[in-house]
């Protein structure tokens, strides 16, 4: 089974909390990332996505230097840790209906993951299948034929 921490991002864009909304917004499109990890004293405090930001922002139409970071992050995002499978992140992902998980590992972040790498490693463990299934259809009808002669040879036999 496939571990986050074999897919997972580990050159995380993070900013201190302090940090003002608009130079994080900033941050996000110069880096064209579409989240950011909102730190303070090392540990994850919240995370703030393009999501949070059409949201709580531009679809209400707040002026951005009037709206300060806690006002539209995620506070305590659902995070998981490194030896959590993809399938269990995955999960997490559908049912919360959210796109990026920090991961956290003895309170430090060691990752993010993102449904984009989820789907990237899905497209990678598709085309394994395929592969292993073409090989399967081919020894299949190597077997088949192998009998069919064997049968024909046996029939031969018999009344020749």
């Amino acid at each position: 089974m496939t571990k986050v921490s074999e897919i997972m991002s580990k050159n995380i864009v993070t900013v201190p909390r302090k940090k003002g909304l608009k130079e994080i917004i900033r941050i996000m499109a110069n880096s064209k990332i579409s989240s950011i990890i909102i730190t303070e004293d090392e540990r994850v405090h919240g995370i703030l996505t393009e999501r949070d930001l059409i949201k709580k922002i531009l679809l209400p139409g707040k002026d951005v230097s009037k709206v300060t970071v806690d006002d539209v992050m995620t506070h305590d995002p659902i995070s998981v840790n490194s030896v959590t499978t993809l399938s269990e992140a995955s999960r997490l992902m559908k049912e919360k209906n959210i796109r990026h998980i920090p991961i956290v590992d003895n309170g430090k972040l060691a990752g993010l993951i993102t449904q984009t790498d989820i789907v990237k490693e899905t497209h990678n463990i598709h085309q394994k299948n395929v592969k292993f299934m073409t090989y399967q259809n081919i020894q299949t009808i190597i077997i088949v034929i192998f009998f069919l002669f064997l049968i024909g040879f046996l029939l031969f036999k018999k009344f020749f």
